[in-house]
């Protein structure tokens, strides 16, 4: 298991620098949240916690554009993130999805901070 998530951390690092992101440690965060599986886990559960880490990020990113980094849009964002993964039976998805999203608010918040 260790060598495992030791080795999707180290690519999700290299990729996530070839893409250039700002924040590429996130990547690394994801991917061990993603490999976090028990060994009775299926790769169903490891497709959603993908899924849920994509929808946080993808909303994350849309609330915080639309609405602003702060508290309302963050609650907001969180909420209907959870909410809609949960509603479409994405349940391992959830709780990761309203994670990321939170994370994806912070790092705009940041980028506002510095300019």
């Amino acid at each position: 298991m260790a060598l495992k998530m030791a080795i999707a951390s180290a690519i999700s690092l290299i990729i996530a620098q070839g893409l250039r992101w700002e924040y590429p440690f996130y990547a690394v965060i994801a991917a061990i949240i993603v490999m976090s599986s028990t060994h009775g886990s299926t790769l169903r559960l490891g497709i959603q916690r993908l899924i849920g880490t994509a929808i946080g990020a993808i909303t994350g990113a849309i609330f915080a554009i639309a609405l602003g980094s702060n508290s309302w849009s963050l609650g907001l964002c969180v909420f209907l993130t959870i909410f809609f993964a949960s509603y479409w039976k994405l349940n391992e998805a959830a709780k990761l999805a309203g994670y990321v999203a939170a994370i994806a608010q912070r790092v705009q918040q940041e980028n506002n901070n510095q300019d």
